[in-house]
């Protein structure tokens, strides 16, 4: 008689991918994708000269922190300049990092809230600005908070190598609530 046991069957669908394809996405995304992939990091003070050939950039939607009440990361948007930014990040090709104040400088424009420096744990009562940059997601290295586990983790460390893809890590992202 033979040994009975379980057989493990090889898994189905697609490998792992740590980031999706840009293939489909509206003319606006890809255009703003193209950008940030092209300079690595971007302010949202950046964006409204990549958009305005394919929308109005002015309006009254906000982009803020989902765990943090009251932590803005930028005011003044139009609805379809955030479903552009909404399409990125839901794609994962996009995230956000907090950058320093002197990046909004540089780029002339900033929000006239107060500077968000240590958010509490229930968040602000009253508006404050977290300058953030958004980066592509190709330079998002993976963290224990971050990094895929089982057959998503042997796959990213196949493709990459056992420190991941290229660029820094998250860590300061989970300091603002802001997973991208």
């Amino acid at each position: 008689m033979g040994k009975r046991g379980r057989t493990q069957t090889p898994p189905s669908g697609p490998p792992y991918e740590p980031y999706r394809s840009a293939e489909g996405l509206p003319p606006a995304a890809a255009a703003l994708l193209a950008y940030i992939r092209a300079n690595d990091s971007v302010t949202f003070a950046e964006m409204p000269t990549v958009l305005a050939p394919f929308m109005e950039t002015r309006g009254e939607m906000a982009t803020e922190a989902s765990q943090v009440p009251n932590l803005l990361f930028w005011a003044g948007m139009s609805e379809a300049w955030v479903e552009t930014l909404q399409a990125l990040f839901t794609a994962h090709l996009i995230w956000q990092e907090p950058c320093s104040l002197t990046s909004y400088l540089i780029d002339g424009a900033m929000l006239t809230f107060p500077l968000a420096k240590r958010p509490p744990t229930g968040g602000y009562a009253t508006p404050h600005w977290g300058p953030v940059c958004v980066r592509p997601i190709e330079h998002l290295r993976p963290t224990a908070r971050t990094a895929p586990r089982g057959r998503a983790a042997q796959a990213s460390r196949t493709a990459y190598g056992p420190s991941g893809p290229p660029g820094r890590t998250a860590g300061n992202n989970a300091s603002w609530g802001s997973g991208g």
